[in-house]
């Protein structure tokens, strides 16, 4: 571990310098915390010791969690990352002592009370004579063979894809009993695995950008130029309890119906995210309580729709170490002009839903759209005037497509030493709008909405139970009148936690 360097990543990560500067501007919204419980044959001086070790290699592999954010946040020009290189081993000691955390949960674990504890925690964490820390690694021990792995970092590096493959490296070097020890990796050349920006990860300027690409990016501008009111979701009332923490709230569909809503999403042309996105809209149709001739001056707008940059990174970046947000956002708006204020609420779920789609396809199809976000870094409007008034809905997908579940001990044993339970997905939420994140693991979907706790647990437990029945509109043996259904009849395996 020789020589001293320090790396400023800013041009090459125009996008990600977006989502640092929204990332400020929001309040802390996307500060997140995600993680597993899981079960291991290990003792917990060896599981310790394994996850202690994988951090450190992660930190090679994907050296921007050591990054430090630089730029002035009132200023016009996007916030830069800074990496510095590792000039030592007490360096790197040193900052491993403070990004890896070892906490005591004992019987129960309890992983909720935990993260709501994090998810108040605004980052950076402050240090004594070192640099500010974004990224954060906590290794939970409890009773029984059980433990919990989180990270909480910015969500300009943790997105939902990377992060989770960022969980499958560190499994893999965890069961891995021949993995080097993280003090013999060459340090000092770490810094070549810095991710670059979207432009270059995805094979370079487009040739037909200065045509092409300006149109698609006016384009997007001006889908943004609300000429309606959106939509909001807001409480009922204000709960008087409020201490500004974040809770969440979880619903689990039993796999036949989980396979019954893929299926019939995909005889209409729809993902789940358009799915449960128009569902999302017709609960906020529901609870303003629009007249008729005042229903055609609202739009819904899909802030949560996304197109993701993994599929078009180009050789030699490996998309298991890019560990940065990846996705580029799309302003889809859907006029409720649009959609018939007279159809049955099926039909209404599934105009909502393919308005959607159409609209999403228009710019996620598009070559220009994995630059679109760098370019649209620098520009003046770049990041939302109104950040409180719309909620999202964020489709992680399938768990098991990024990592798996069970893990053998070394290279040809069939022994299993670590079982992945469950996964939790928070962030720290100042605003009233809620967030809505949609995952399945085990063939089960899982819908968890969380919000500030200015919101009434009971009120916020309605919109999530709304949403879920008017999702399952799309099957056509569901009950059609919603008032007289229950969301104990959608065959839900209960689970609704904090």
């Amino acid at each position: 571990m020789t020589g001293r360097a320090s790396y400023l990543m800013g041009n090459a990560c125009q996008s990600y310098s977006l989502l640092v500067c929204a990332h400020f501007v929001l309040l802390s919204m996307t500060d997140a915390c995600v993680g597993f419980t899981f079960q291991s044959f290990y003792t917990a001086d060896e599981v310790t010791q394994r996850a202690c070790n994988a951090f450190g290699r992660l930190r090679f592999a994907c050296p921007i969690i050591a990054a430090s954010i630089v730029g002035d946040v009132s200023g016009h020009s996007p916030r830069s990352w800074t990496y510095p290189s590792v000039q030592n081993r007490s360096e790197f000691s040193s900052w491993l002592n403070s990004a890896f955390c070892i906490v005591q949960r004992g019987e129960g674990l309890d992983v909720n009370a935990f993260v709501q504890d994090i998810s108040r925690c605004r980052l950076p964490y402050e240090l004594q004579n070192a640099n500010p820390l974004w990224f954060r690694c906590y290794l939970l021990l409890g009773d029984s063979n059980r433990y919990g792995l989180y990270f909480h970092g910015p969500h300009a590096i943790m997105d939902g894809v990377p992060t989770l493959n960022a969980f499958a490296l560190m499994f893999q070097w965890m069961t891995n009993d021949i993995t080097e020890p993280v003090e013999n990796l060459p340090w000092g050349t770490e810094w070549r695995n810095l991710p670059l920006g979207p432009v270059s990860a995805t094979g370079g300027p487009r040739e037909d950008w200065d045509i092409a690409g300006a149109e698609l990016l006016k384009q997007l501008l001006d889908s943004e130029i609300p000429n309606t009111i959106p939509l909001a979701l807001r409480p009922s009332w204000i709960s008087r309890s409020a201490v500004g923490n974040t809770f969440r709230l979880e619903r689990v569909f039993n796999p036949s119906l989980t396979r019954r809503l893929v299926n019939k999403a995909r005889m209409i042309g729809c993902t789940m995210s358009h799915l449960f996105e128009a569902s999302h809209c017709m609960v906020m149709l529901a609870r303003n309580h629009l007249q008729l001739t005042t229903r055609n001056a609202y739009h819904f707008s899909a802030n949560s729709s996304a197109a993701s940059l993994i599929p078009h990174l180009r050789l030699p970046y490996d998309a298991k170490t890019h560990f940065i947000s990846s996705r580029t956002h799309l302003p889809i708006q859907v006029p409720m002009a649009e959609i018939a204020s007279t159809a049955s609420p099926r039909r209404q779920l599934l105009q909502i839903a393919q308005a959607l789609r159409q609209k999403s396809d228009r710019f996620a199809t598009h070559p220009c759209m994995p630059h679109v976000q760098a370019a649209r870094a620098y520009q003046p409007d770049a990041l939302p005037e109104e950040p409180d008034v719309a909620s999202t809905v964020n489709n992680v997908g399938s768990i098991e497509r990024r990592l798996p579940l069970s893990w053998n001990g070394g290279h040809d044993s069939e022994r299993q030493v670590i079982e992945l339970e469950s996964v939790l997905f928070s962030v720290r939420v100042t605003s009233l709008a809620p967030i809505i994140h949609l995952w399945t693991m085990k063939d089960s979907l899982h819908v968890q909405i969380q919000a500030n706790d200015a919101w009434p647990q009971a009120d916020l437990q309605a919109v999530l139970d709304d949403i879920c029945c008017r999702a399952c509109l799309v099957l056509e043996d569901f009950p059609q009148n919603l008032s007289q259904s229950h969301p104990s009849e959608m065959r839900l395996n209960e689970r609704s936690r904090l």
